[in-house]
């Protein structure tokens, strides 16, 4: 966090003594009987059990995690923390911005302008969008290249190719984004449907949810489309009915061994629409992020980005030749003649096309951004 803090980052950080010495005053639940432990507030019994923390006994353990709605659910892994040790770093983040609020507004209490509210927040207003756009049109710093952390080798092809690192920090860029919560996803932008809604329990959504991922893998896409797809055993809560307890979701588009050619169009004629999208503000960089595998650990038929000679890619029919690697699973593609900036249609759009080539296997892609 302090490097991030040099780098131009606004940080909040909690001393870990402070929170060590919060945490340990605490009640200690091991040392009191039942009707004692019963009067606590809920958020501070059976938070310490002696010297431990959201474990032991009598009851630290099994009171962890809440259990409203249903229990047990996903990811309540015993490393993870509990909500009452949540609860302690979110009192700390209120506690901090209220205490700032309420400065602020002791500053403007005393400020000469503060009789008139109306010309003071016009004015304030306007201060914030001029410094963001001295903000924007500052000279990077030479510490962003640190961010990136791309590799020496990733480095050299890339100023091969002249590409310059600084668009990922100043943009414009458009996201084609599968993973939810995402509001284009809620508002039936990215699918172009009528289906909206938002965060729902498993079986209610009213918002396109796409196609079964254990299904996909068994039938080909009827219309060569890239399809949008969920996984339901390891990622939806099935057993919490009328609860929505995780909203977030690692989907995916999907294009397998018996899809054939599949495609999509970005952006497309409702992103088109809703963003006001200007094609001449985009230099046709495409950056692709593969689905990252659970602790790295890919099936066998999963093709990554590496295994380039059993998949093809092409995007407005000019074939991708290679994936340059920028980390964080993200891929800038790479046409014929080491072109990585390519030509939108009439339409100003890409027309991105995916072949799977060896039986059984697939390819799992989180997103696709324009530049």
């Amino acid at each position: 966090m302090k490097n991030l803090e040099g780098m131009g980052a606004a940080a909040f950080r909690a001393d870990e003594d402070d929170m060590k010495t919060m945490r340990n005053n605490f009640p200690d639940s091991a040392g009191i009987d039942a009707a004692a432990i019963a009067a606590l507030p809920e958020y501070v019994r059976n938070y310490r059990c002696g010297d431990s923390i959201e474990k032991g006994d009598p009851y630290c353990r099994t009171d962890k995690f809440t259990t409203w709605g249903c229990s047990p659910r996903l990811k309540q892994s015993s490393w993870h923390p509990g909500f009452k040790d949540h609860a302690i770093a979110g009192h700390g983040l209120a506690l901090f911005f209220v205490e700032i609020l309420l400065d602020t507004l002791r500053d403007l209490q005393e400020n000469d302008e503060a009789g008139d509210v109306p010309g003071l927040l016009s004015k304030l207003l306007q201060e914030d969008i001029d410094l963001y756009n001295e903000f924007r049109k500052a000279e990077l710093p030479a510490l962003h290249k640190n961010l990136l952390k791309l590799s020496e080798k990733v480095q050299t092809d890339a100023a091969e190719l002249g590409f310059d690192d600084e668009l990922f920090f100043r943009g414009p860029s458009m996201c084609h984004t599968a993973r939810l919560p995402s509001q284009v996803r809620y508002l039936g932008i990215l699918t172009e449907t009528d289906e909206v809604g938002g965060p729902a329990p498993v079986g209610e959504e009213a918002y396109y949810v796409g196609y079964d991922r254990e299904a996909v893998e068994k039938n080909p896409s009827e219309d060569s489309a890239m399809r949008l797809v969920y996984e339901t055993v390891k990622e939806r809560e099935k057993n919490c009915p009328g609860v929505v307890v995780k909203p977030d979701y690692p989907d995916s588009w999907f294009a397998g061994s018996m899809d054939g050619w599949t495609r999509l169009t970005i952006p497309n004629t409702a992103e088109k629409d809703f963003f006001g999208y200007d094609p001449e503000e985009h230099q046709g960089i495409i950056v692709v992020h593969w689905k990252k595998c659970a602790w790295d650990k890919c099936p066998p038929h999963y093709l990554s980005p590496e295994r380039s000679n059993d998949w093809e890619m092409k995007i407005n029919s000019q074939k991708v030749v290679k994936m340059l690697d920028i980390n964080h699973g993200g891929y800038i593609a790479i046409g014929e003649n080491s072109d990585f900036r390519f030509e939108p249609d009439s339409n100003g759009q890409y027309v991105i096309e995916l072949k799977v080539n060896n039986q059984d296997d697939y390819v799992e892609l989180a997103d696709f951004v324009l530049y």
